[in-house]
């Protein structure tokens, strides 16, 4: 109990300098002891040099938004696309009201052919083609419009497909990769401009051309999905 009513004594009287917090305890043989500091942490490791730098900073362009915040409101990138084929009293005719259609909705013509085909019968008969792009949220409009250039409801109509694919997700990861692939020729760029050694500029001036071309792929692949999703194409077969 001596001991004890030592040990309490000793720890109520120490001095405050430090600022870690000291643990006393009792040995095995009853004698007062404290417990050992903690280990001081080890020293952080140098900056890489420019070369090593920069090769981190271009394998991060490949990495995934993993880190984008879900619940954000995604939207949805959804291509929707028609075809048809339908019997007409004149498809020239037709294809230039199809055409007009199109430029007035504030579409345009993708490509038209008018051309002559042979029946059963060895008659020639005149038959078009034509494709067009039309504002995605009229594309219902545009095809009952189409569908009203026939001769007859019933049987005018041969095929008619409407078809969509979400791309939400290709577009969201092209997004991301763009994001990355742009921060890390900023970060390329700065590296360049930082480096003293000749074969250290080359080897960060070849990553960063290699960083702005994939740049100009993605680019392209996001301006397609834009217009694609946009602008929905319908290809129209008319016959006679």
């Amino acid at each position: 109990s001596l001991v004890m009513m030592s040990v309490l004594l000793l720890s109520a009287c120490a001095p405050a300098a430090s600022s870690s917090p000291r643990v006393v305890y009792q040995d095995e043989a009853g004698m007062a002891a404290e417990a050992p500091a903690a280990m001081p942490a080890a020293p952080m490791m140098a900056a890489a040099p420019e070369a090593e730098a920069a090769a981190k900073a271009y394998d991060s362009s490949t990495t995934t938004a993993g880190g984008v915040n879900n619940a954000a409101e995604v939207k949805r990138i959804v291509i929707k696309n028609a075809t048809l084929s339908i019997v007409v009293a004149d498809p020239g005719a037709s294809m230039s009201a199809i055409g007009k259609m199109a430029e007035n909705m504030g579409g345009f013509i993708v490509n038209s052919n008018i051309y002559k085909t042979t029946t059963r019968d060895g008659i020639e008969v005149p038959q078009a083609d034509i494709s067009i792009r039309v504002p995605a949220e009229r594309l219902t409009e545009a095809i009952d419009l189409i569908k009203a250039q026939v001769s007859d409801p019933a049987t005018g109509v041969t095929t008619e497909n409407v078809s969509g694919s979400d791309v939400t997700k290709e577009y969201t990861d092209l997004q991301s990769r763009l994001t990355n692939l742009e921060k890390a020729a900023e970060q390329l760029t700065s590296i360049m401009q930082e480096a003293r050694k000749t074969e250290d500029v080359m080897s960060v001036y070849n990553q960063l051309m290699q960083v702005n071309e994939q740049i100009e792929v993605i680019k392209g692949q996001i301006k397609y999905y834009d217009e694609a999703s946009s602008l929905s194409q319908i290809s129209v077969t008319l016959q006679s």
